[in-house]
């Protein structure tokens, strides 16, 4: 087993979120915060389809209330509640989940929506595009750039 920053994530890890030393080798915490973690991990299965739902309802009610095209607005909504909903489920490695996130569900996004068609009621109506996938990659994108900074803000010190 790997321990430290010979593990090749832990250094990725590391750079990316600006840390020293991995997790594991600050303060290990009592036994019932590893369990507590532990469960955090596990329930990231069941938070991410619930998200995806949660935007997707959420996208569709507001696409509907502001008269716009729903798939647009539907696929930025749900990208963005996974990516939000991965960085706030795990205990560690958050922008690395968010970013595994992002990929996984641009992979899924063009599998589900891969190229559209225009609405009737647009000038280019019935006109291939791909518009809702890149609006839809543009919603992961933002979730990744939270996570980014939000990781950025807890790593660096700002006292002079």
């Amino acid at each position: 087993m790997w321990r430290g920053l010979d593990n090749p994530f832990h250094r990725v890890s590391a750079f990316l979120c600006g840390r020293e030393h991995p997790p594991e080798q600050r303060d290990a915490g009592s036994s019932r915060d590893r369990v507590m973690n532990r469960c955090r991990w596990l329930s990231l299965p069941l938070v991410v389809p619930a998200a995806f739902i949660v935007g997707f309802m959420f996208g569709g009610a507001a696409s509907q209330a502001l008269g716009m095209w729903e798939e647009p607005v539907v696929g930025f909504c749900a990208a963005l509640a996974v990516v939000l909903a991965g960085h706030h489920a795990v205990p560690t490695h958050r922008f690395a989940v968010s970013v595994v996130l992002l990929l996984a569900g641009g992979v899924t996004a063009y599998r589900l929506i891969g190229r559209s068609w225009y609405p009737e009621g647009y000038e280019k109506a019935y006109e291939p595009t791909y518009l809702p996938l890149l609006i839809t990659f543009l919603g992961g994108l933002l979730g990744v750039a939270y996570s980014f900074l939000r990781t950025r803000m807890k790593t660096t010190s700002f006292a002079s």
